[in-house]
């Protein structure tokens, strides 16, 4: 009986001390989950300050390959550092391969023509002014089974600059590096929007 006293008294130590650790780690969580709130909204009180006309001149075309998700909120951050967002375009279903390249190759050689074409087969939706030439291309990744990649990599070929983007939803991608072609995760926070802005505002560093 001293013995199974001992025994008890033990593990109820270890599970004191168990429990303790816990609450520990579970406030240690909840500091950081609120350091991190408090920080992302400085970084969106300050944004407007630090990219104010940066984006100034920019011409952007945004592409989404299924449902739009996060095209409004990434529209609002980009005008608001002075980008033009010449038009969204937003493709109604997933588009075999040899479908892609003509897409792309069409909007990267700003063939009116061609775009005719593929928009009076209804495969998408266009917002915008097609006309005018774009000097950087948004692909939005908004689910797996999309192929962003696929669209994003052809951009490069036609050494257009060009973000490939998701939301922190999307199980992230390993793309390898392309040239003219940046990879960003968790565009739905203001972390991402930093990242593409920082990229548009120093794409005229890539060859054209």
């Amino acid at each position: 009986m001293e013995q199974q006293k001992k025994t008890i008294d033990s593990l109820e130590k270890d599970f004191n001390r168990i429990k303790e650790e816990k609450r520990l780690k579970e406030q240690q969580l909840q500091e950081t989950k609120s350091r991190k709130i408090d920080e992302q909204k400085f970084l969106e009180q300050i944004y407007g300050q630090l990219f104010k006309d940066r984006l100034k001149g920019k011409k952007l075309a945004i592409i989404e390959t299924s449902e739009p998700k996060v095209t409004e909120n990434i529209t609002h951050y980009l005008e608001m550092a002075g980008a033009e967002i010449v038009y969204t375009m937003s493709l109604k279903q997933n588009v075999l391969s040899d479908g892609l390249d003509n897409i792309v190759q069409v909007l990267a050689e700003e063939d009116q023509e061609g775009f005719n074409a593929i928009k009076d087969t209804g495969i998408l939706e266009f917002c915008g002014i097609y006309e005018v030439p774009v000097d950087l291309f948004i692909v939005i990744r908004n689910d797996e089974n999309s192929n962003t990649l696929t669209m994003a990599s052809k951009f490069a070929e036609f050494k257009k600059a060009v973000a490939l983007v998701q939301s922190s939803e999307v199980k992230r991608l390993d793309p390898k590096q392309i040239k003219n072609l940046v990879y960003i995760e968790d565009i739905d926070s203001i972390i991402g929007i930093y990242r593409l802005a920082s990229f548009i505002m120093n794409q005229n560093g890539f060859s054209q």
